[in-house]
């Protein structure tokens, strides 16, 4: 596991202890579980709901750029 070095001088400060150190890669393994959950999330099959949102978004757009393009040549 590497240890970012600001993070351990910052939560170290002067004292170079095991368990400032420790606590350091608590802190950072707490960043890297963050940042799995949303991997995690970003990577998932898209629900029904997902697949609908996503298609009413584009739906929506499409109808409003006719609508725009509708009104300048009338």
């Amino acid at each position: 596991m590497q240890v970012d070095a600001a993070v351990l001088k910052r939560t170290c400060g002067q004292t170079s202890g095991h368990a400032a150190k420790r606590t350091a890669r608590k802190q950072i393994a707490r960043r890297t579980s963050f940042i799995d959950r949303v991997s995690r999330s970003l990577e998932r099959e898209d629900t029904l709901f997902d697949l609908l949102a996503g298609y009413g978004v584009c739906v929506v757009s499409i109808l409003y750029l006719l609508g725009s393009l509708a009104r300048a040549i009338f």
